[in-house]
């Protein structure tokens, strides 16, 4: 039997949002690339799915009826070192969507539209997995440990829609 091989170095991805260019103070896109042989400080990504796919409805004389739930809605986590690029980035992006959200004339638009691509690129195991989620929000800001030694941060994100491929 062959056996399996597991390295974080085999997952790439990227983070991608709309929001304020604080430099220049006008729209534009960011993104943020991680995984492979690239190091930013992610400990963790974890893909939760929140809503169940299928409910069943049974009748008292035990009928059953079949519901299927047509939402791929989610979260993310993303734990991160507290001095990390990532964690550098996902400051800037909460940054930009609040300070659009308080502007005197407020604007919403970006505050759901950032995007995740996930990809597995080794071959092992069920082979190359794919995670498309779009429409994340940030469920808060990470909370923040001052110590002696450095921490990490967890970063809760909502996802409109994860798509695993």
């Amino acid at each position: 039997m062959a056996a399996t091989i597991y390295s974080f170095k085999d997952m790439q991805g990227v983070f991608a949002y709309r929001g304020t260019d604080s430099s220049s103070n006008t729209d534009a896109q960011h993104s943020f690339t991680f995984g492979g042989t690239e190091s930013v400080g992610i400990n963790t990504i974890t893909i939760n799915h929140a809503t169940d796919n299928t409910t069943h409805d049974i009748s008292v004389d035990g009928g059953l009826f079949v519901l299927p739930v047509l939402v791929w809605n989610g979260s993310v986590a993303i734990e991160c070192q507290q001095t990390s690029t990532m964690h550098t980035f996902l400051m800037s992006w909460i940054n930009s969507i609040k300070a659009q959200a308080k502007a005197s004339t407020p604007d919403f638009t970006n505050w759901a539209n950032a995007v995740m691509l996930i990809q597995k690129t080794s071959t092992g195991g069920n082979g190359k997995e794919k995670h498309k989620i779009t429409g994340i929000s940030p469920q808060k800001t990470a909370d923040l440990t001052y110590s002696t030694r450095g921490g990490v941060v967890t970063w809760n994100l909502l996802a409109a829609d994860i798509y695993d491929d």
